[in-house]
């Protein structure tokens, strides 16, 4: 299991390579959404934010921030996703990243290349084997729903 989670760690830093946060939401200007924080506050989190490079945002910052999964916009999302993803994937198993992908808003990944939407199926296969009890989860319904590869964009 350790060699294939690090055979998927490495596909997933090629699929999000170089992806800027360029206007989207930061996991700080995020939780501050999640906690009601002013325009002035949000602001001021917005200047601390990662813009460049996810794979700089360190593990502790991530857990952190975990519920800013749910205040991304779609370019927040694609800038974050790998991040969370790898993190989850060098530790225990978590299950709140797996909701936002389980149960998609095809708004927040609406800018997922189709190499980008690769790893995030190759993603929630390897979570689901993982599982204690597969029955007890709607990865299958995901991955043959919004995740099946008849939906990925056109490059």
């Amino acid at each position: 299991m350790k060699d294939e989670a690090a055979e998927l760690i490495d596909f997933i830093r090629d699929a999000f390579r170089g992806v800027p946060l360029g206007d989207g939401i930061g996991l700080r200007q995020a939780e501050g959404l999640d906690d009601y924080a002013s325009a002035e506050q949000l602001a001021q989190y917005r200047e601390q934010d990662e813009r460049l490079d996810w794979s700089q945002i360190s593990p502790a910052m991530l857990a952190a921030c975990e519920s800013s999964l749910r205040y991304f916009d779609a370019a927040g999302m694609r800038f974050h996703l790998p991040a969370f993803v790898i993190r989850q994937l060098s530790g225990p198993h978590q299950r709140h990243l797996d909701v936002p992908l389980i149960y998609p808003d095809p708004k927040r990944h609406a800018l997922l290349t189709t190499m980008q939407r690769e790893a995030v199926r190759r993603y929630l296969t390897f979570v689901y084997k993982c599982y204690e009890d597969p029955e007890d989860t709607d990865v299958p319904a995901a991955l043959a729903g919004y995740w099946n590869e008849t939906h990925d964009p056109v490059d």
